[in-house]
């Protein structure tokens, strides 16, 4: 489950500012300077909070395949016989 979370952080997190940017856009021209002012304060956070899930994501998926290799089944011990594939 841990693995599939931190997919979904690594997909959706880049998508963040292709939907905040055109907001940003829209309100620089169109609203009040203290809009504009609350929102970019709205948006740092939850894009620092966003970038902090994004490295903790990045370090899971790099260090989980490592702690999976201490449990393997006795299955991937044994020999492969590879002519059975290649068919020499």
């Amino acid at each position: 489950m841990l693995w599939q979370i931190s997919c979904l952080v690594l997909m959706c997190y880049p998508l963040v500012p292709l939907v905040i940017g055109p907001f940003a856009v829209f309100l620089a021209d169109h609203t009040p300077e203290w809009v504009f002012d609350v929102y970019g304060y709205g948006v740092a956070f939850p894009s620092f909070c966003g970038a902090i899930a994004y490295i903790g994501a990045r370090f899971i998926l790099l260090v989980l395949p490592f702690l999976e290799l201490r449990d393997l089944p006795p299955l991937a011990h044994q020999t492969v016989s590879w002519s059975n594939f290649l068919h020499i």
